[in-house]
């Protein structure tokens, strides 16, 4: 599976899981009323990491960015 199937599934299943399950248990801990991006982003992000053995989030974030910015 290449990383961008990867990213996507594991989005799509984090949207599943945040809108059924997830949503009481989090809890944006910040005073931006406006942030670029979603929580469920957010925690797609980490776990793609985390998948790709990387579990610092400032290290996921870095790796995302780099594939991104192709």
């Amino acid at each position: 599976m290449d990383w961008q199937t990867l990213l996507i599934t594991v989005f799509v299943y984090i949207i599943e899981q945040y809108k059924t399950q997830l949503w009481p248990f989090c809890q944006r801990m910040s005073n931006n009323n406006n942030p670029q991006f979603s929580d469920e982003e957010l925690l797609a992000i980490f776990i793609y990491g985390v998948i790709k053995k990387h579990k610092e989030p400032l290290l996921c974030h870095s790796i995302l960015a780099a594939h991104l910015s192709k």
